[in-house]
């Protein structure tokens, strides 16, 4: 199937390519519209509610920006396998990825995101392991989990579990959240 932005001819866009379209699987974006709320906006007040605060540091914006992702993969009723084929190669380890190794690879793919960071630190790899979790256990109970915050960083990931890794770093527990810096001031 062809994208819509390749169809686009100038710019508009036709009728019978918005039919033909894969759209998401979901009537409620509540979830999505609150997220992406907590990430644009930068005082409490345009957050959608007073329990909501603007996600400022980078660790929150990042467990933020994992979970719209696994959400978006759930709406357009993606599985683990789908999601991981989309996410191909993201798991190399950073100093594999040479200017000659990364020539290799595909030169649109999603390795290129956080490329310098760890897999374990990378959007991409958490991405996937929110998604996992989330199908895991359906969405009301991701965003049930610690006591309704929803899905947060591991504190520690073998990437192993997950069937991601290319080294032998990966069959050890790695941590994670400890490792990310955030940079929250008060609001």
């Amino acid at each position: 199937m062809t994208s819509s932005r390749a169809r686009c001819g100038g710019l508009h866009l036709n009728g019978f390519a918005v039919e033909e379209s894969v759209l998401p699987r979901c009537t409620d974006l509540s979830a999505l519209d609150a997220i992406g709320r907590r990430l644009i906006c930068t005082l409490r007040a345009f957050c959608g509610s007073q329990d909501a605060s603007p996600a400022i540091g980078d660790a929150e914006r990042l467990r933020l920006r994992c979970i719209a992702d696994a959400l978006v993969a759930h709406y357009f009723g993606l599985s683990v396998d789908d999601f991981a084929h989309v996410l191909a190669e993201c798991d190399f380890a950073a100093s594999a990825l040479t200017d000659e190794f990364a020539s290799t690879l595909n030169a649109k793919g999603f390795w290129r995101v956080d490329r310098d960071k760890d897999p374990e630190l990378r959007q991409t790899v958490l991405a996937y392991v929110a998604f996992w979790d989330l199908k895991a256990g359906g969405v009301e109970a991701f965003f049930a989990q610690n006591d309704g915050a929803g899905w947060m960083i591991p504190e520690r990931l073998r990437l192993a579990d997950y069937g991601l890794g290319r080294d032998e770093r990966a069959l050890v527990a790695q941590p994670v959240a400890s490792r990310l810096v955030d940079t929250d001031v008060a609001v």
